[in-house]
């Protein structure tokens, strides 16, 4: 367990130094000056991981600094290619190129993703209600779907990582579990919450004065 957490700290170390510099075309975003917010999200995305997963994506991050790239600049980019399409077609020559079987895995592991967060939405759409829409067409130039997010994100992947997230998400469907509820889980408890009842029921209640 301290081992996990260890590698969750790093990655959301290296994310966050990333993420300072992420050029936004209109001007720098504010939850760029919200370190912890950001590291709440962040480590919460990796709460389901495998060590072997964690590993393998901090060594992408460690690459990409020696070659120069920056991962989180990536997955915005394309993210673009969904909310910004004109602009994507400006600057994707810019991306790494992507292979066919990299290309249909990603569509893989976000087919299971969209579902997890439609059963997520069902159970606890308070509290997923207030965050990204789910599907990718529902997009436009001021709002990302998690759909379009996830894929994003997964793009900047290495194929080792992609292979080994691919197959947690395998395992956690065969135990029943669904990985988006871990994330929300972890997320809450982070915010103080002790369960997702209690945080959908405590959202509720303040109807409209924010997320947490």
């Amino acid at each position: 367990m301290a081992e996990r957490k260890e590698l969750i700290l790093k990655i959301v170390g290296k994310e966050f130094e990333m993420f300072q510099n992420v050029k936004d075309m209109y001007g720098r975003a504010s939850c760029q000056d919200n370190p912890k917010t950001f590291k709440i999200m962040r480590a919460s995305q990796f709460a389901g991981w495998s060590t072997e997963a964690l590993e393998s994506y901090l060594n992408d991050l460690d690459e990409a600094a020696v070659s120069n790239r920056n991962l989180l600049a990536e997955k915005y980019a394309r993210m673009m290619q969904s909310t910004l399409p004109l602009r994507y077609f400006e600057i994707k020559h810019l991306l790494p190129e992507l292979d066919r079987e990299t290309i249909l895995l990603v569509n893989r592991i976000v087919a299971i993703e969209v579902e997890w967060q439609k059963e997520a939405m069902n159970k606890y759409p308070d509290i997923v209600g207030r965050g990204r829409p789910i599907y990718s067409s529902q997009d436009s130039s001021t709002s990302t779907s998690m759909e379009t997010y996830i894929r994003g994100e997964l793009l900047t992947y290495s194929r080792k990582t992609l292979d080994l997230y691919y197959q947690n998400c395998l395992r956690l469907k065969s135990k029943g579990i669904n990985g988006a509820v871990v994330i929300l889980l972890a997320m809450v408890k982070m915010h103080g919450y002790g369960t997702l009842e209690e945080a959908n029921e405590k959202i509720r209640a303040k109807s409209g004065s924010g997320v947490f």
